[in-house]
């Protein structure tokens, strides 16, 4: 009997294996081109501008400086703030983080979060953070395309997005998770993340002529799309329960590292002063799809390449060229 259903598992198995190496691994083999529509409505032109524009920008190189970076956002935020992140590593800076959050969200500032539905770790003992969020009337939590056995096409359609956006007059975007090894905590004993952040900061009144605009309507697109989904619709008094209390603990150790730590705190870095005039800056994102994409981003880069006159630099914390893109 028993090696009847041995048998049973193991040809499940390997009709199942097989199903997700077809659906989710071979399916990805065949290219896509970009559209003729997609053409027609994109060139290069779109990305000059002659005059100085109403974006200003920082690169934020140092792991201290990130860290102080969105401490300083997070803290200065009087309306919304929305975010995006691929992953999130426990440790002090994901309890700053949160905990900043909750305090941000107490003084009526509405939060939006979007992680990666499968890489976001908020599972186990992190599962308070998502009761604490989720029970909080300013703040809403969502995952982008969480894990479904039934659909292995969909482990690769990953959110890789790491990005801030407070008021709708900052954006800070770059490589950098949330994790003690992207910003070089206190008593940190593991090996530093080097990775970029670019500060944008509005100028203008209004978002019209700022890459900002695209930054939010980009995030709302995610936001509201089909592939994302609350991360909690009910919780039970039990949870709210959990929630509360990480959120009272979260809250208390930030107190308490700000009275150890005050300098990173402090709020004195202008990074007005420090930023730098650009005419204009875009954004560029591939479609919102499941499946091989339509490249989108590529197709700009290699426009953007092919034309230009004096010279090409390219910064990225992560490159994975094909032999096509390598030629």
């Amino acid at each position: 009997m028993k090696k009847r259903y041995l048998k049973l598992f193991l040809l499940i198995f390997a009709i199942y294996a097989s199903y997700a190496l077809i659906t989710g691994v071979f399916i990805f083999s065949i290219p896509k081109d970009v559209s003729s529509i997609y053409k027609e409505n994109h060139n290069i032109e779109q990305y000059k501008n002659s005059t100085i524009g109403d974006d200003r920008v920082v690169l934020i190189e140092t792991p201290n400086d990130a860290a102080i970076a969105r401490i300083d956002m997070i803290e200065s935020a009087t309306e919304t703030i929305d975010i995006s992140y691929y992953t999130l590593h426990q440790g002090v800076s994901f309890d700053i983080f949160f905990g900043l959050l909750m305090d941000a969200a107490d003084r009526g500032v509405t939060i939006r979060i979007v992680l990666d539905g499968i890489f976001h770790n908020l599972t186990g003992s992190e599962k308070d953070i998502v009761y604490m969020l989720t029970a909080h009337p300013n703040i809403s939590l969502k995952y982008y395309e969480p894990l479904n056995l039934l659909k292995p096409w969909t482990f690769n359609n990953r959110l890789h997005d790491k990005y801030i956006i407070v008021d709708n007059k900052v954006a800070l975007l770059g490589g950098r998770n949330i994790g003690d090894k992207y910003y070089d905590t206190p008593d940190f004993k593991g090996s530093i993340s080097n990775d970029r952040d670019l500060m944008v900061i509005n100028t203008s009144e209004t978002t019209e002529n700022s890459v900002i605009k695209e930054l939010n309507e980009y995030f709302d697109k995610i936001w509201n799309h089909e592939y994302t989904v609350p991360a909690k619709k009910n919780l039970t008094k039990r949870q709210i329960t959990k929630g509360e209390n990480k959120a009272t603990s979260l809250q208390q150790f930030v107190l308490e590292f700000k009275q150890e730590y005050p300098t990173i705190f402090d709020r004195t870095t202008n990074w007005l002063e420090l930023s730098f005039s650009t005419n204009k800056v875009s954004l560029i994102s591939n479609p919102i799809t499941r499946f091989n994409k339509e490249p989108y981003v590529w197709y700009e880069l290699k426009n953007l390449m092919l034309n230009a006159e004096k010279s090409v630099f390219l910064q990225s914390p992560y490159i994975i060229p094909t032999d096509d893109m390598l030629d």
